[in-house]
């Protein structure tokens, strides 16, 4: 409804100006990402024959465009909460007459924007720098992957979030859980190339299908399963994330609230 579309504009605009107020986060950000995918790049480069260098290159980075929303998640969007909890606003929050999910929803709209932004930006430079010409064979499905990752991504920002309402610090399980998921996401290699079981527990996970529906949409990737199965049953799962990761912040929210333990 109307209010809540005002909450979250007034949740943007707050997050996106603490953003702006620290110039340093901004020029680490652009620093950082297209240095990161350069090591990566250099070390292609040298152990991918010549031949199928670009092939791989953009394989790689179309990846790591997944991994850029995949961090935002985990550490941007989840973090909010226990952000507020460190500045000791948490209480003033939730005692406030507003829908506590605009706040995280504020953080992820914010998160999109620069991580969009970051992209681009990363892209012009190697465009400019490299032969990568950043193919989009359909551009069609390519939006429709990234709506659907968006989706995925809202979902487990709002699980950290309960995680981070639940257990406070939780940097140690986050790191575990990224690094695990980079590599059995098929995010940098094929999920068939990896050993039983980490393959089974790859073809179980919605972020599979993800980024393997963002590559088919940019190189022509062949897809894990038959196009018109794969793209139900990601919108499926999708949605089953978002609303596993809102259903948990929820049941947090409320016990916690009722024992008195928020901040």
């Amino acid at each position: 409804n109307f209010k809540f579309l005002q909450e979250f504009k007034a949740s943007f605009i707050k997050d996106f100006k603490i953003y702006m107020r620290y110039p340093i986060w901004i020029i680490s950000d652009f620093i950082s990402t297209p240095l990161w995918f350069l090591f990566f790049l250099l070390a292609l480069i040298l152990f991918t024959p010549e031949s199928s260098s670009i092939y791989s290159l953009e394989y790689f980075f179309w990846g790591y465009v997944f991994v850029i929303f995949l961090a935002s998640s985990m550490w941007g969007i989840g973090y909010e909460i226990r952000t507020e909890q460190l500045e000791g606003t948490i209480e003033q929050i939730f005692l406030a007459p507003i829908n506590r999910l605009t706040i995280i929803i504020g953080r992820w709209s914010r998160t999109l924007v620069m991580d969009s932004l970051i992209i681009l930006y990363t892209m012009l430079l190697f465009k400019i720098f490299s032969k990568i010409s950043f193919s989009i064979s359909n551009p069609f499905l390519f939006t429709f992957s990234l709506i659907l990752i968006q989706i995925s991504i809202l979902g487990l920002g709002f699980f950290f979030s309960g995680l981070a309402l639940k257990i406070k610090n939780y940097s140690s399980l986050t790191t575990l859980l990224f690094i695990s998921f980079t590599i059995i996401c098929g995010v940098y290699f094929p999920p068939s190339s990896l050993p039983f079981p980490l393959n089974f527990i790859s073809y179980s996970l919605p972020f599979t299908y993800l980024v393997d529906l963002l590559k088919y949409s940019t190189i022509e990737v062949p897809t894990i399963l038959e196009l018109k199965i794969e793209l139900p049953l990601s919108l499926f799962l999708s949605l089953s994330s978002l609303l596993l990761g809102l259903t948990f912040f929820k049941k947090v929210e409320r016990n916690l609230r009722i024992k008195g333990q928020i901040g």
